[in-house]
This record gives C-alpha cells, sequence and structure tokens, in this order.
C-alpha cells in the first residue's frame, strides 16, 4: 500500500505501526478501554437507508498497557530519533476516519479511499478541516484531480474497526467490489450509483443523486453501520489549492460543505464517540475525567470554544 497514515501534526508513522500490528495478531482484535461509549449502528438509529450487515471481524479485548515506549531497546545504542518518535506516537490515540475521492480521468469514474488517523480540525470560520498523507498516493491524486473528497467518522466499536481495516489495504479492485463491501458491510454510493451493484437504491434515491449531481461532482459516500457521520468537502483552493507539500508528505486541507448523518445514534438515542487507534489497536473511548471541584465546567467550556491551540 502506497498511502501511509500520519498522525497528529507528525509526518507519517501510523501505517507501519497499523501493518505491524495487523501482521503480529494472530486474528484481528478491538482493544476497548473498560468504561465505554454506547455503540453505533447496534440499532436502526435514524438513517432511513438499511444497508446490509456483516459480521465484524473483530471482537473486544480488556484494556491493555502499552506495549512500548520511547527508549524501549534491547540494544546498548539508542534507537534512532525517528524510531522513538514512533513508539512515543503510539501512546497517543489518533481519530480514524476513511477518505474518499473519485478519480475523473480513470474509466468509470473509479473510487479511491484511504484509512487516515491525521484528520484534525483547522478552522471553524471557515470550516476546514485537515489530514497528511505519503506520496506518492492514488488517492491523493484522486483529490487533486477532482478536487472533492469526503470523510467518514467510524463508529467507536467492532463495525467502525472493520471498516477502518478493509480500506487499509490500497486501491486494489477487491477493495469497492460487490463482495468486499459486503464483507465490510457497506455499500458505497457513487455519482453514477452504487460501487457493486445498485442494491437498495430506490426512486427517491435516484432522484436525489441526479439533484446532487447537478451541484456539481460527488465523492464516494460509505454507508454502513460501522459509518457515523460523512463529511463532505472540497479542496480549500487558498491554500496553496488545497494541497501543502512537506518533502514527500502532503498535508491537505479541505473546506467542509456538507455533514451527513447516517447510523449515529443507538437505540436509547446516544451518540457514540468515533474510532481511534493507539499502540497497533483499533480502540474506543475509556474513563471520562472531571473536576472534584468547581469550576471545571467553565474550564472545559473555554477550551472547547477556543481550541487546545489557542492562547
Amino acid at each position: 500500500m502506497k498511502h501511509r497514515l500520519v498522525p497528529g501534526s507528525t509526518a507519517g508513522c501510523a501505517l507501519h505501526s497499523l501493518r505491524r500490528g495487523l501482521l503480529l495478531l494472530p486474528k484481528p482484535t478491538f482493544a476497548r478501554h473498560a468504561v465505554c461509549a454506547a455503540v453505533a449502528g447496534s440499532c436502526g438509529g435514524s438513517s432511513q437507508r438499511r444497508p446490509y450487515s456483516a459480521k465484524p471481524p473483530f471482537t473486544t479485548l480488556s484494556p491493555r498497557q502499552p506495549s512500548l515506549h520511547p527508549h524501549s531497546s534491547t540494544l546498548e545504542l539508542p534507537l534512532p530519533m525517528g524510531e522513538q518518535l514512533r513508539h512515543m506516537m503510539r501512546l497517543l490515540p489518533h481519530s480514524v476516519l476513511v477518505c474518499t475521492s473519485f478519480s475523473p480521468t480513470s474509466q468509470n469514474q473509479q473510487p479511491r479511499a484511504m484509512t487516515v488517523s491525521s484528520f484534525t480540525s483547522l478552522s471553524l470560520s471557515p470550516a476546514l478541516v485537515t489530514f497528511h498523507v505519503a506520496t506518492p498516493s492514488r488517492t491523493l491524486d484522486a483529490i487533486k484531480t477532482s478536487g472533492v473528497l469526503n470523510f467518514h467518522v467510524l463508529s467507536g466499536d467492532e463495525l467502525g474497526a472493520g471498516v477502518a481495516a478493509h480500506f487499509t489495504s490500497g486501491n486494489n479492485e477487491s477493495v469497492f467490489s460487490g463482495e468486499g463491501l459486503r464483507g465490510a458491510g457497506l455499500r458505497v454510493r457513487t455519482e453514477g450509483g452504487y460501487a457493486g451493484g445498485s442494491q437498495g437504491k430506490d426512486d427517491q434515491e435516484r432522484v436525489e443523486e441526479k439533484e446532487e449531481a447537478k451541484e456539481g461532482q460527488l465523492a464516494p459516500v460509505l454507508e454502513g453501520q460501522g459509518v457515523m457521520y460523512v463529511l463532505r468537502c472540497k479542496l480549500f483552493k487558498e491554500a496553496q489549492d488545497g494541497v501543502v507539500m512537506v518533502r514527500d508528505h502532503a498535508i491537505v486541507v479541505a473546506e467542509v460543505v456538507e455533514i451527513i448523518e447516517t447510523s449515529g445514534r443507538t437505540e436509547e438515542g446516544h451518540e457514540s464517540f468515533g474510532l481511534v487507534y493507539a499502540d497497533r489497536h483499533y480502540r474506543g473511548l475509556g474513563e471520562t475525567f472531571v473536576r472534584s471541584e468547581g469550576g471545571g465546567e467553565d474550564v472545559l467550556r473555554r477550551f472547547e470554544e477556543t481550541g487546545a491551540d489557542s492562547d
């Protein structure tokens, strides 16, 4: 796979960790803290479309301690700084989303997708988001050519982990085949219909697609129980046409034009937190820390309004 995930504000170490993690495990696992958010997608949700579901390839494990730390080594010499950074980044949880686009120059406008762990918001006004990707990348090429992309917020459970894992194998033919999508419990809506067949599409959906097509090109939309929200975006041209190169990595800056809710609520009506990745495992959120004395709510409110990077 040519695409590498780039955690946080660093350039390029997560996908190598992801690969190693998947290879080291005899069976895929989903590590979750003891106190978990409600499971989205385990019930009906609010979406009117009901894609078929598949048995998730992940199971939930009890909490585990970190397997490595930055200075872990059996050698007398210290690890190279890049390896120390890689180990340290494993201790930090990163959001996991799937980014989709399409290649206008390919036959049938071939859909492209990749799992990313470097997604973050950049600005609220305008509504900007960003992520990093190593080059060369076919998904990045599609984004630059089409100018549109979608980010899919995955549920923090086994279903979301299955969707994330499905798009870590590169843009091969099986990723968007009918069998491959069914295995991940997904269907993919494109401007021309559904990838892998037109399962479940009714007249109303055809009308909606035609109306959307009039407004411009559409990046593929993933539909399934492991997907909570879809952020429809376009490249932010003011920032070097939306792609800022830093050596062999690209920082993609996109403007959010619409947020679509899919299966984001449980039977109890609760939101689920999104999927995260740390120490070579997909994870759900754990404990919540609150102040034992007054004043905590004001601090949290200021943090939410201004962001962590403001002073």
